[in-house]
């Protein structure tokens, strides 16, 4: 058995050796693991720059220090602590380091192991060697034999290992450290940059429109100041990658920004990343395009005034309008309906009208004159009094008077009612300074529709109802045809013992509907020409049709059944469809004037005309007149003489016609 002492010693020696080796190959194995770490870390940042690192070189990253890490706690950990260490192993350690003891420890330590073979030897001469080699053991501490430079070593690579730490820290920061740490370890986190971008671009554009990626940028402040320009990554899947530029478009702080990248005009949906400085998107962003809606199909209807009458249901009479174009009777109102080619989520109607009279009404004319002046308040009058005058009057001005008066602007909004998805309609009244309208929608996206074309709107007053005398005919009989044989324009009236008349047709129409009539006359006397009497007005009553008359016939004021001494002083006829256009837009009448009863002398003139009204309440309406037509009062053989010499004049006209037509029309060839 090895003498305590030599066991002591060498024992402690082999506990110092293990202990440095340890520590030694503990400190490479940091230090190396460390910069693989490091260099792990800094593969997934530098990929991290550009995309988010994909989770499978995370993952073999993770892998590769993982068997890294085992290889080199085999080689610097348990390799060194499985070194041979035996008590002869370290006894000719001892020996090479102190020569003196002249192989005499190892001579010991073999003497003294289990099982040594000591067959033929000396007993004392072991027991010589024992003592001699125990008195040379015993003052020395063989533990300080061990390499200790590996601590050293150990030490100056641990502070490398610290510095690296350091700089780590200094470049990176605490925060992105730690999150690269746990990234290596497959943690589901971002890392921090200096720079963060977050995309504020909505996804849907629309098609075939320029389109501008805005990016909502914030930072942590820095000596040199915001990037001057960065990069967008546009991916199509129809076409190649393309890049733009990003640039600072609002600087609102050190620490916030907005850049913005412009994409040309494109009917491509595509994705895209951003990157500035040292930040970029974490996830790329997607742009789609939508058609803007368009309005087509686009009807209009006028909706007469309430006196023009409605139809048996009690809605009014509407009259459609070419192209949208809205031309309307004051009072009227307005019904569109309209198609979409998309689905829409709200559409409103905007009615336009010009400023001017606006600008007319308030501007303060006594301004511009002398304080002292004692005309100030009453100048202010003149511009609204033109400014009421020019509402009233805008809408029935030409196109080209309209536009001399400037640019147009939104008056009203009429919401629509939309009856499902594509199709809205609108009703409204039409004012006066109004002048045009346009339709406005917009989908479920909130896009509008492009540049929506703009329609008219006019204006027009209530015309009076048009009234025509009828020539005067001679007829002998019922049905009897009207021809130029027949006509006595102009014939007098004779002044005869049984009394006076003269027959008067005429014909009425207006669009609108006609109310009443009446005949208006007065007396121009043979003795005082230039002194007529008033006109005095005589109401014409309104027929009520019987059975049996037959349609009327506007050619001769008299239904076709009409007897030749029926009076008929004022029908209108119904209307055909009453659900489609209001009635008694043509009337007229055929009745005998009495005028022996006027006291009329041979040689006065009476004068007459119709009046017809239509049922436009306006107190300031104009009425409808026919021409003012003459009669002279003559003689029974006056009026022989007249009808003999239009016969004549008939005749000759005749002749001549004859004549005329018996006269060659051919060319001469020579």
């Amino acid at each position: 058995m090895i003498p305590p002492v030599i066991r002591r010693q060498l024992a402690a020696l082999r506990r110092r050796e293990r202990f440095l080796a340890l520590l030694w190959g503990l400190t490479q194995f940091v230090a190396l693991a460390v910069v693989v770490f490091f260099l792990a870390c800094s593969i997934d940042w530098s990929a991290d720059r550009f995309q988010e690192t994909p989770f499978g070189l995370r993952l073999a990253l993770l892998i590769g220090q993982a068997v890294l890490w085992g290889g080199l706690l085999v080689v610097f950990v348990f390799m060194p602590l499985l070194r041979d260490l035996s008590n002869e192993r370290l006894a000719l350690w001892v020996e090479e380091r102190i020569p003196d003891l002249t192989h005499r420890l190892i001579s010991t330590v073999q003497f003294h192991r289990r099982n040594a073979d000591v067959s033929g030897m000396s007993p004392a001469l072991i027991a010589v060697t024992t003592q001699e080699t125990e008195a040379q053991i015993r003052p020395l501490n063989l533990a300080d034999l061990a390499d200790t430079s590996r601590l050293r070593w150990s030490g100056r690579l641990a502070l490398g290992v610290l510095a690296v730490i350091g700089v780590a820290l200094l470049m990176t920061g605490p925060e992105t450290l730690a999150v690269l740490a746990r990234r290596q370890f497959l943690a589901d986190i971002s890392i921090p940059r200096s720079i963060r971008l977050a995309s504020v671009t909505p996804e849907v554009w629309p098609s075939g429109e320029t389109v501008t990626l805005r990016f909502q940028v914030q930072r942590e402040p820095t000596p040199w100041g915001w990037p001057s320009r960065g990069r967008v990554r546009l991916y199509f899947d129809d076409r190649e990658t393309e890049e733009i530029l990003l640039r600072p478009a609002h600087l609102a702080s050190d620490r916030e920004a907005v850049f913005e990248a412009t994409v040309p005009a494109t009917t491509t949906d595509f994705h895209y990343r951003a990157w500035l400085g040292d930040g970029r998107t974490n996830t790329p962003g997607r742009v789609r395009f939508e058609p803007r809606p368009v309005v087509r199909n686009q009807e209009a209807w006028v909706q007469l005034p309430s006196y023009v009458g409605t139809r048996p249901d009690g809605s009014p009479y509407e009259q459609p309008q070419p192209r949208g174009e809205i031309a309307g009777l004051f009072g009227s109102s307005a019904r569109i309906r309209f198609e979409t080619q998309k689905p829409i989520a709200e559409a409103t109607v905007e009615l336009l009208g010009h400023p001017l009279p606006e600008v007319l009404a308030w501007m303060p004319m006594h301004s511009l004159l002398s304080p002292a002046t004692a005309l100030g308040n009453v100048w202010d009058l003149y511009p609204r009094l033109m400014a009421l005058d020019l509402s009233a009057n805008i809408s029935t001005l030409t196109t080209e008077a309209q536009n001399e008066l400037g640019p147009e602007w939104v008056r009203r909004r009429i919401p629509v009612r939309l009856s499902g998805e594509l199709e809205g309609e609108a009703t409204f009244d039409l004012r006066p300074s109004e002048t045009g309208y346009r339709i406005v929608v917009r989908d479920h996206y909130g896009f509008r529709n492009a540049d929506p074309p703009r329609r008219g709107l006019t204006l027009r007053h209530d015309e009076p109802p048009f009234v025509e005398l009828l020539p005067e005919h001679f007829v002998s009989a019922v049905g009897e045809p009207l021809s130029a044989e027949t006509e006595v324009e102009g014939k007098p009236i004779p002044l005869t013992p049984g009394g006076a008349k003269v027959r008067i047709a005429y014909r009425a129409h207006d669009p609108y509907g006609l109310s009443r009539a009446r005949l208006r006359y007065r007396i121009v006397r043979k003795d005082d020409p230039d002194n007529p009497t008033a006109w005095f007005r005589l109401p014409l009553d309104d027929v009520q049709v019987e059975d049996g008359v037959g349609p009327f016939d506007r050619n001769q004021g008299a239904f076709v059944n009409s007897g030749l001494d029926d009076q008929i002083e004022f029908y209108a006829e119904p209307s055909r469809d009453p659900n489609a256009m209001p009635g008694r837009q043509d009337g007229g009448g055929r009745f005998d004037f009495q005028v022996g009863a006027l006291g009329l002398r041979v040689g006065d003139v009476i004068e007459f005309y119709v009046e017809v009204e239509d049922f436009n309440l306006d107190p300031e309406r104009r009425l409808g007149r026919s021409e003012v037509r003459r009669k002279q009062i003559v003689t029974p053989f006056e009026l022989t003489q007249w009808l003999l010499n239009k016969a004549e004049h008939e005749r000759r006209l005749r002749d001549l016609e004859r004549r005329q037509r018996a006269v060659p029309t051919g060319t001469d060839d020579s």
